[in-house]
């Protein structure tokens, strides 16, 4: 992953994700670790157009777990993806050590 892959619209962080990688599976495996992204490809009609990615909103992440949080997000994109060699850099995401 890349900088072009992340965006920080406002109170939420756009994650792309390559288009083979489920979104919707990663969304659902993150929930055991009490996350709740949304996943991008639900929004698209019709399915063949859609793109992989999540919506993660964060006006209500604490600063001080944002880092493992970020950690057990990217180790559930390996997982499903299988393809993923390095997690994305966390200061993309604005995370802080605080």
């Amino acid at each position: 992953m890349n900088a072009d892959q992340i965006a920080a619209p406002g109170v939420a962080v756009l994650l792309k994700l390559r288009r083979e990688t489920s979104d919707i599976a990663v969304a659902r495996e993150a929930s055991a670790f009490g996350m709740s992204p949304a996943p991008l490809s639900a929004s698209y009609a019709p399915p063949a157009t859609a793109e992989s990615g999540l919506l993660l909103g964060v006006t209500t992440t604490p600063g001080k777990n944002l880092s493992q949080t970020c950690d057990r997000l990217f180790e559930v994109i390996r997982r499903i993806d299988g393809r993923l060699e390095t997690a994305p850099n966390k200061m993309l995401l604005g995370s802080d050590t605080r």
